[in-house]
């Protein structure tokens, strides 16, 4: 018997092996100044997923702010970045931290994100004279819709 009971006895000794496994698709490319949605699944074999957490900043260098994302049943969590906080520079930053009952964590690696201008370029917007031009080209009738020759 002692034979059977220290086998059992040395497994409770050691610590949980489960952590949370967190699923998640990086964000790789947004707009300045609109919300930036995160979605995460994550599960834990041995005990309940009791938070998971989006650290996000400028840079990697500059301390990150926390946003806890909601969960909504099946593994799935969601949350957003602010759109205040999308910009303004060129790239943001995150991860993702995921605690189960037991206090385990696991983390995401560090997603870049590029961020760009929302629109067009200044460049490739059409002079207003030229939009009004093709505007009132494009109301008239096609027999109307003709150049007209200017005299001195």
């Amino acid at each position: 018997m002692r034979k059977t009971l220290l086998p059992l006895l040395a497994l409770l000794a050691l610590p949980a092996l489960a952590v949370p496994v967190i699923r998640h698709d990086p964000v790789t490319s947004a707009v300045k100044g609109r919300p930036l949605g995160i979605r995460a699944f994550v599960r834990d074999p041995v005990a309940r997923v009791t938070e998971v957490s989006l650290y996000y900043a400028s840079s990697r260098g500059m301390t990150p702010m926390r946003s806890p994302l909601a969960a909504s049943g099946a593994g799935a969590w969601y949350g957003s970045i602010p759109g205040h906080l999308v910009g303004p520079g060129e790239t943001l930053v995150y991860y993702l931290q995921a605690e189960n009952a037991d206090g385990e964590t696991a983390e995401t690696d560090w997603t870049t994100v590029a961020l760009s201008a929302e629109g067009p370029a200044p460049e490739d917007i059409a002079s207003s004279a030229a939009a009004a031009t093709a505007a009132s080209r494009a109301a008239l009738p096609p027999a109307q819709n003709k150049p007209t020759a200017h005299r001195a």
